[in-house]
């Protein structure tokens, strides 16, 4: 599986990232999941998709084929990476902190993210101050006005 993140990584560039890779060598599915600074649409999926199947690793990898499914992220996916964070100032998340002695689920609005964590906003307009190395876990918040 590392060697086909390379292959992938190498493919993609360097202003996207590579967030999820599955591949079922057996079957010849490969799933690629990326998110990138700025917004992944339809078209960037497309484009990462014709490149990768186009690449001659690739087929000597899978002689007989292989199917490819290239994604963004979907909004229930857990913020791995600060980009993430910054795209999502303004929104509500709910954060699932490391540590079992402090309060295990934290909601609120998305205020500020650091270069060392970000800070919550809740309907009090308390702040909370976390570090991404406290997070256990970040989930945008659907909600519907």
């Amino acid at each position: 599986m590392d060697k086909l993140r390379n292959i992938i990584e190498k493919l993609i560039g360097d202003d996207i990232v590579l967030i999820a890779l599955t591949e079922s060598q057996e079957s010849g599915f490969i799933k690629v999941v990326v998110d990138s600074e700025k917004s992944i649409d339809a078209k960037t999926t497309t484009k990462l998709a014709c490149i990768i199947k186009e690449s001659p690793e690739l087929d000597k990898r899978y002689p007989q084929g292989f199917q490819l499914e290239v994604t963004s992220p979907g909004i229930t996916s857990p913020l791995l990476y600060p980009f993430q964070y910054k795209k999502n100032i303004g929104r509500k998340l709910t954060v699932s902190l490391n540590d079992p002695s402090e309060k295990k689920r934290i909601s609120g609005t998305l205020t500020r993210v650091g270069d060392d964590g970000i800070d919550l906003s809740d309907k009090k307009r308390n702040t909370f101050s976390m570090r991404f190395e406290d997070i256990k876990q970040a989930v945008v918040k659907i909600t519907f006005k």
